[in-house]
Protein backbone atom coordinates (compact mmCIF):
# COMPACT_ATOMS: atom_id res chain seq x y z
CA UNK A 1 0.00 0.00 0.00
CA UNK A 2 1.30 3.44 -0.94
CA UNK A 3 0.16 5.38 2.14
CA UNK A 4 2.53 3.71 4.68
CA UNK A 5 5.57 4.35 2.50
CA UNK A 6 4.53 7.97 1.98
CA UNK A 7 4.04 8.45 5.71
CA UNK A 8 7.51 6.99 6.34
CA UNK A 9 8.90 9.23 3.64
CA UNK A 10 7.29 12.25 5.34
CA UNK A 11 8.76 11.24 8.72
CA UNK A 12 12.20 10.77 7.20
CA UNK A 13 12.04 14.07 5.33
CA UNK A 14 10.95 15.88 8.48
CA UNK A 15 13.82 14.33 10.45
CA UNK A 16 16.48 14.90 7.82
CA UNK A 17 15.41 18.40 6.89
CA UNK A 18 15.30 19.31 10.60
CA UNK A 19 11.73 20.53 10.61
CA UNK A 20 9.89 20.59 13.90
CA UNK A 21 6.34 19.25 14.17
CA UNK A 22 5.13 22.67 15.27
CA UNK A 23 6.28 24.11 11.95
CA UNK A 24 4.27 21.68 9.83
CA UNK A 25 0.75 22.97 9.86
CA UNK A 26 -0.58 22.36 6.37
CA UNK A 27 -2.59 19.43 7.70
CA UNK A 28 -3.69 21.02 10.96
CA UNK A 29 -4.11 24.69 10.01
CA UNK A 30 -5.26 25.48 6.49
CA UNK A 31 -4.55 29.20 6.96
CA UNK A 32 -0.87 28.64 7.74
CA UNK A 33 0.51 26.14 5.21
CA UNK A 34 3.65 28.18 4.77
CA UNK A 35 4.87 27.30 8.27
CA UNK A 36 6.78 24.42 6.71
CA UNK A 37 8.80 27.10 4.94
CA UNK A 38 9.72 29.24 7.93
CA UNK A 39 13.35 28.18 7.82
CA UNK A 40 13.84 30.25 4.70
CA UNK A 41 12.67 33.85 4.36
CA UNK A 42 12.11 33.63 0.60
CA UNK A 43 10.04 30.46 0.72
CA UNK A 44 8.21 31.67 3.79
CA UNK A 45 6.98 34.70 1.88
CA UNK A 46 5.81 32.46 -0.97
CA UNK A 47 3.86 29.87 1.06
CA UNK A 48 0.44 31.29 0.27
CA UNK A 49 1.34 31.65 -3.40
CA UNK A 50 2.33 27.98 -3.66
CA UNK A 51 -0.94 27.07 -1.99
CA UNK A 52 -2.89 29.26 -4.43
CA UNK A 53 -1.11 27.65 -7.39
CA UNK A 54 -1.66 24.13 -6.02
CA UNK A 55 -5.36 24.72 -5.28
CA UNK A 56 -5.90 26.08 -8.80
CA UNK A 57 -4.11 23.08 -10.30
CA UNK A 58 -6.56 20.79 -8.50
CA UNK A 59 -9.60 22.70 -9.72
CA UNK A 60 -8.61 23.32 -13.30
CA UNK A 61 -9.72 21.41 -16.34
CA UNK A 62 -7.27 20.58 -19.10
CA UNK A 63 -8.85 23.15 -21.44
CA UNK A 64 -8.36 26.05 -19.04
CA UNK A 65 -4.73 25.53 -18.08
CA UNK A 66 -3.91 29.18 -18.89
CA UNK A 67 -5.61 30.16 -15.61
CA UNK A 68 -2.49 28.85 -13.86
CA UNK A 69 -0.23 31.45 -15.46
CA UNK A 70 -0.56 34.17 -12.84
CA UNK A 71 -0.08 31.98 -9.75
CA UNK A 72 2.81 30.18 -11.47
CA UNK A 73 4.59 33.41 -12.41
CA UNK A 74 4.47 34.52 -8.77
CA UNK A 75 6.58 31.54 -7.62
CA UNK A 76 9.17 31.36 -10.40
CA UNK A 77 12.73 32.60 -10.42
CA UNK A 78 12.93 33.79 -6.83
CA UNK A 79 16.27 33.36 -5.14
CA UNK A 80 19.86 33.15 -6.29
CA UNK A 81 21.71 30.59 -8.35
CA UNK A 82 21.31 28.87 -11.67
CA UNK A 83 18.19 27.19 -10.30
CA UNK A 84 16.54 29.63 -7.88
CA UNK A 85 15.25 28.11 -4.64
CA UNK A 86 11.62 28.83 -5.50
CA UNK A 87 12.06 26.75 -8.65
CA UNK A 88 13.80 23.88 -6.82
CA UNK A 89 10.87 23.80 -4.42
CA UNK A 90 8.35 23.84 -7.30
CA UNK A 91 10.22 21.01 -9.03
CA UNK A 92 9.83 18.95 -5.84
CA UNK A 93 6.08 19.64 -5.96
CA UNK A 94 5.82 18.60 -9.64
CA UNK A 95 7.89 15.46 -9.01
CA UNK A 96 5.60 14.41 -6.18
CA UNK A 97 2.38 15.17 -8.09
CA UNK A 98 3.62 13.05 -11.00
CA UNK A 99 4.24 10.12 -8.67
CA UNK A 100 1.24 10.35 -6.36
CA UNK A 101 -1.64 11.97 -8.28
CA UNK A 102 -2.20 10.46 -11.74
CA UNK A 103 -5.47 12.41 -12.04
CA UNK A 104 -3.39 15.54 -12.71
CA UNK A 105 -1.19 13.95 -15.40
CA UNK A 106 -2.71 15.91 -18.29
CA UNK A 107 -2.46 19.25 -16.49
CA UNK A 108 1.15 18.60 -15.52
CA UNK A 109 2.05 17.60 -19.08
CA UNK A 110 0.44 20.76 -20.47
CA UNK A 111 2.38 22.93 -18.03
CA UNK A 112 5.58 21.91 -19.83
CA UNK A 113 4.48 24.28 -22.64
CA UNK A 114 4.50 27.28 -20.28
CA UNK A 115 7.22 29.87 -21.18
CA UNK A 116 9.27 29.32 -18.00
CA UNK A 117 12.35 30.95 -19.56
CA UNK A 118 10.60 34.35 -19.37
CA UNK A 119 10.41 34.15 -15.57
CA UNK A 120 13.48 32.21 -14.46
CA UNK A 121 16.94 31.13 -15.60
CA UNK A 122 17.28 29.03 -18.73
CA UNK A 123 18.83 26.16 -16.74
CA UNK A 124 15.94 26.20 -14.30
CA UNK A 125 13.35 26.42 -17.11
CA UNK A 126 14.89 23.35 -18.74
CA UNK A 127 14.95 21.43 -15.47
CA UNK A 128 11.32 22.29 -14.69
CA UNK A 129 10.23 21.08 -18.13
CA UNK A 130 12.24 17.92 -17.67
CA UNK A 131 10.42 17.11 -14.43
CA UNK A 132 7.03 17.99 -15.89
CA UNK A 133 7.68 15.48 -18.69
CA UNK A 134 8.78 12.83 -16.16
CA UNK A 135 12.33 12.82 -17.49
CA UNK A 136 14.06 12.71 -14.13
CA UNK A 137 17.79 13.02 -13.57
CA UNK A 138 19.49 9.91 -12.23
CA UNK A 139 20.00 11.59 -8.85
CA UNK A 140 16.28 11.34 -8.06
CA UNK A 141 15.30 8.07 -9.74
CA UNK A 142 16.09 6.01 -6.64
CA UNK A 143 13.86 8.32 -4.61
CA UNK A 144 11.18 7.87 -7.28
CA UNK A 145 11.45 4.10 -6.90
CA UNK A 146 10.71 4.45 -3.17
CA UNK A 147 7.31 5.91 -4.01
CA UNK A 148 6.50 2.70 -5.87
CA UNK A 149 7.67 0.24 -3.23
CA UNK A 150 5.81 -1.19 -0.30
CA UNK A 151 8.42 -0.90 2.42
CA UNK A 152 7.83 -1.74 6.04
CA UNK A 153 11.03 -2.96 7.67
CA UNK A 154 13.80 -1.12 9.49
CA UNK A 155 16.04 -1.64 6.46
CA UNK A 156 13.47 0.21 4.36
CA UNK A 157 13.64 3.20 6.72
CA UNK A 158 17.41 3.22 6.25
CA UNK A 159 16.94 2.98 2.50
CA UNK A 160 14.59 5.98 2.52
CA UNK A 161 17.00 8.02 4.63
CA UNK A 162 19.95 7.09 2.42
CA UNK A 163 18.14 8.23 -0.73
CA UNK A 164 16.98 11.45 0.93
CA UNK A 165 20.58 12.19 1.90
CA UNK A 166 21.76 11.57 -1.66
CA UNK A 167 19.19 13.95 -3.11
CA UNK A 168 19.87 16.50 -0.40
CA UNK A 169 23.48 16.80 -1.60
CA UNK A 170 22.51 17.91 -5.13
CA UNK A 171 23.98 21.35 -5.87
CA UNK A 172 24.64 23.94 -3.21
CA UNK A 173 21.04 23.91 -1.98
CA UNK A 174 18.92 22.55 -4.84
CA UNK A 175 18.52 19.09 -3.33
CA UNK A 176 17.40 20.52 0.00
CA UNK A 177 14.75 22.80 -1.53
CA UNK A 178 13.64 20.04 -3.90
CA UNK A 179 13.06 17.79 -0.88
CA UNK A 180 11.17 20.57 0.92
CA UNK A 181 8.91 20.72 -2.14
CA UNK A 182 8.41 16.95 -2.00
CA UNK A 183 7.51 17.17 1.69
CA UNK A 184 5.18 20.14 1.14
CA UNK A 185 3.32 18.32 -1.62
CA UNK A 186 3.00 15.10 0.40
CA UNK A 187 1.53 17.05 3.29
CA UNK A 188 -0.74 19.01 0.95
CA UNK A 189 -2.02 15.77 -0.58
CA UNK A 190 -2.71 14.21 2.81
CA UNK A 191 -4.55 17.34 3.88
CA UNK A 192 -6.69 17.28 0.72
CA UNK A 193 -7.62 13.62 1.28
CA UNK A 194 -8.58 14.30 4.90
CA UNK A 195 -10.78 17.32 4.15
Amino acid sequence: MLVPILKQLIRSLENQLIIQDSEINIIQEREKPSNILTQDAILSSLGGKYLDFRDKLNDISVGSINRLSEPLIQVLGIGEGSTPISDDFLIGIFFTINLTDPSLANQIELLSQFPFQKYTTSKSAQLIRRFLRKNYPKEVTALMDLFKESLSSNSSVMKIETEINRVRLIGASSGYYFLLGVLWELLYSFYQKDS
